[in-house]
């Protein structure tokens, strides 16, 4: 029935005689208009439900954590940070060796999941003698408040002066992290922070937002740029940043922000040295790219040979020897 009177408003007229409402068939200009307006409309209401709900669409936060960097056996704090706007934000911080200066990784995770999302590149940095902070947007885990974009970056600010202040790392011992929609973060951090000279990662994330669902449907460019604007504009932030390297991340086979976003993004930068390490599998398949991630933190962060590319040690009993100053690297437990 719906569908009949929308059919009979598109090419019909309705007019008013002695004998009641009639229907007559519309000329052809007139048949065009009113689809034309139909058009119009239904993407008005398209884009009006696009703002109002923006952040439903953009973040997907979890709330509940079942593993956490207790599951390896090591001591780490559970902690909260305050936030600019006073929410208290869930922090996972592992200290590196007490013996070396102070060195830690900022993670900032992407826009689904929570903090058990990075649990494999916490292991990872941490096997690598790194400390590492990992934070929780507002909204997601136990962190208080909800999630904006706005909101991750105060977030990502409060975590910066925590180790600066709370913890005393000098920003130069700092390198930031930001995967997915947290490397459009990890660009405001970086450029926020005017004295932020250490690598930065971006790892497996986009030039800006909008351009996610415009890749991978034409149909929503219009209404993506509209709702979306220049929300997490990493593209245009790094031209204007002072680190002395960018690492890029990203797999063909990604399933959730495409791959040619990935390489348009590491093709347009041109503030500095850069390098481009393709991973394999989905957007969360981790595992299967730790030895890529630690080798490309321990040749180009931590400016040492890399480990997959030296010829194997053997032990006594002729079996191969874990690389020196990072046993254990390469076979941590397959914890996502």
């Amino acid at each position: 029935m719906a569908q009949k009177r929308f059919m009979d408003f598109l090419f019909k007229g309705f007019y008013i005689t002695g004998r009641g409402v009639e229907t007559r068939e519309l000329s052809s200009g007139k048949i065009y208009l009113r689809i034309a307006v139909a058009i119009v409309l239904g993407m008005a209401i398209l884009m009006l439900l696009l703002l109002v709900f923006k952040n439903r669409l953009v973040f997907y936060p979890a709330r509940e954590i079942e593993i956490t960097p207790a599951a390896t056996g090591w001591e780490f704090e559970d902690l909260f940070i305050a936030s600019t706007g006073g929410a208290r934000i869930n922090a996972w911080y592992l200290p590196g060796p007490a013996e070396k200066p102070p060195r830690t990784v900022l993670l900032l995770h992407g826009n689904g999941g929570n903090l058990e999302n990075m649990l494999g590149r916490v292991m990872t940095y941490h096997k690598l003698d790194y400390g590492v902070l990992a934070i929780d947007y507002q909204g997601y885990g136990r962190s208080e408040g909800r999630p904006s974009e706005e909101n991750t970056y105060d977030d990502a600010l409060a975590a910066w002066n925590f180790l600066v202040k709370e913890k005393g790392i000098p920003p130069e011992n700092i390198v930031i992290h930001g995967f997915s929609l947290g490397g459009g973060v990890a660009s405001y951090l970086a450029l926020e922070k005017k004295e932020y000279r250490n690598p930065l990662i971006l790892d497996s994330t986009f030039t800006k937002l909008r351009d996610v669902p415009a890749a991978l449907n034409v149909l929503l460019s219009l209404p993506a740029r509209f709702a979306l604007g220049d929300a997490y504009d990493t593209e245009s932030r790094l031209g204007e940043i002072n680190s002395r390297i960018v690492l890029f991340f990203h797999s063909p086979e990604d399933d959730v922000v495409p791959y040619k976003l990935g390489r348009r993004i590491f093709e347009g930068y041109q503030g500095g040295p850069k390098l481009f390490f393709e991973l394999r599998g989905r957007h969360l398949d981790y595992p299967f790219n730790q030895p890529v991630y630690a080798d490309a933190f321990y040749s180009h962060v931590m400016n040492r040979e890399p480990l997959l590319l030296r010829a194997p040690k053997k032990d006594e009993d002729g079996s191969p020897a874990a690389p020196d100053g990072a046993a254990g690297t390469l076979d941590a437990p397959s914890i996502p």
